[in-house]
């Protein structure tokens, strides 16, 4: 296949993985942007965890301020589009995800911003399905990373909100999930493109491969965190983790880290 023309999703997703030219660094190397993200962040990143959580609850307009950044970097440095990760010279998607990593660890650091969010779960649930039909329209275009950043905020807001009506109390469940959330995320790129290029080619049907393949990356994802990373210390600091204490909770665990910092 040729890319001297535009190529469909459901052409593009059957033979990714089985062209050089199609196969992108998309996830393996979205692993290098991570690393050097939080290279260049920890400073800031140490601040905002020593510091004493900020309870205060801002106005409802505060938490979609984070769009205007968001939309004027996707819109003004061409970002998202082509989306061919190089780690050289992607400095728009580079700037982006940069951004999003800041604005997460200000929501960690601001639990009375996160507060307000999810009383906002409806807009940002209107957000996501707008950015998500503009997108559809618009495209490869300045209109469409507008709506792409409508996309990214309206999903991250409305996900929070309904997330926590999900799980509203503090579980052993919710806390092994939420202790995992990082190290699957971590670990989830290489055994996505593994499946992904061994089933991809078997004569299924499209809906079923996609399916297959998403049950199965998490599967295995979750089960090398389990196995191979949640026991063992020293995978757990890789992973950004808190040491395990016997007889404590990963939050309570948590709490008392920060209490030490």
């Amino acid at each position: 296949m040729q890319l001297d023309r535009p190529v469909g999703y459901f052409d593009f997703f059957p033979r990714n993985l089985k062209r050089l030219p199609l196969m992108t660094w998309s996830h393996l190397w979205f692993l290098a942007y991570l690393f050097l993200i939080s290279m260049m962040l920890l400073p800031l990143l140490l601040r905002l965890a020593r510091r004493i959580p900020n309870i205060s609850v801002p106005s409802a307009f505060a938490v979609y301020v984070p769009l205007i950044p968001m939309i004027a970097i996707l819109v003004a440095l061409n970002g998202y589009w082509p989306y061919f990760p190089n780690l050289v010279m992607d400095w728009s998607n580079f700037l982006y995800f940069t951004l999003c990593v800041v604005i997460g660890a200000g929501i960690a650091a601001w639990p009375g911003f996160e507060a307000r969010l999810r009383t906002q779960a409806p807009g940002f649930l209107l957000l996501l399905v707008i950015g998500f039909v503009g997108v559809a329209v618009f495209g490869e275009s300045s209109w469409g990373r507008f709506f792409i950043g409508l996309v990214a905020w309206g999903g991250a807001g409305a996900g929070l909100e309904f997330m926590a009506r999900l799980n509203p109390a503090s579980t052993p469940l919710t806390s092994y999930f939420s202790e995992a959330t990082l190290p699957v995320y971590i670990i989830h790129h290489a055994p996505l493109l593994l499946i992904g290029w061994y089933l991809l080619p078997v004569a299924i049907p499209l809906w079923l491969k996609i399916v297959v393949i998403w049950l199965a990356a998490i599967a295995a994802s979750l089960a090398i965190y389990h196995w191979l990373v949640r026991p063992w210390p020293w995978m757990r600091w890789l992973m950004g983790m808190t040491p395990r204490r016997a007889g404590v909770s990963a939050p309570a665990a948590s709490a008392a880290v920060s209490e030490t910092v």
